[in-house]
């Protein structure tokens, strides 16, 4: 298998637009195999260097195998002057990448993504939504979603009163 295209996109945030420039990526294959990636910088100025970096490593990596996602990091990294220096914008360039390379390669063998990571470590998870903030007409809507739409603090007190929720995996 080998990649063959990566297209890199800044998608439309909806009501956050102006504030938030989601930067996505997809690694193609010649195995029709493809994967979707996103770069964590996302708010502020620095989603065009994200974008242009993210066109400016898929230059090194066209024709590799992805399921080498090593070697491809390798590449990126010591084969690239900026990749050296490392920083923010170069490591959510890489990481988009490596996200997209994860996904062809859970696709290829037919496992989940966290099975490549390691495996399943718990069978619940705790929901907290302690950073949602709900203005007054959507406070109903948010309950039956099982978000509360207040300050962290009174999230954590309703957790110490054994008001958290799991969900069953």
């Amino acid at each position: 298998m080998k990649i063959t295209k990566v297209d890199v996109w800044v998608l439309d945030a909806g009501e956050q637009r102006g504030a938030r420039y989601p930067i996505c990526c997809r690694v193609y294959t010649d195995e029709g195999i493809y994967g979707d990636g996103e770069a964590g910088v996302a708010y502020g100025t620095g989603y065009t260097a994200a974008y242009g970096m993210i066109i400016d490593m898929a230059r090194h990596i066209i024709g590799m195998d992805p399921m080498n996602t090593e070697l491809i990091w390798e590449t990126i990294l010591k084969g690239t002057f900026w990749g050296q220096g490392g920083g923010v914008v170069v490591f959510s360039g890489m990481s988009a990448i490596d996200i997209a390379l994860m996904d062809i390669k859970g696709k290829a063998l037919g496992v989940p993504i966290y099975q490549l990571l390691g495996g399943k470590c718990r069978d619940e998870l705790l929901r907290l939504s302690a950073s949602v903030r709900l203005d007054h007409q959507n406070r109903s809507l948010g309950r039956r979603a099982g978000i509360c739409g207040h300050c962290p603090s009174r999230c954590q007190r309703g957790l110490r009163r054994g008001k958290n929720r799991l969900y069953h995996l």
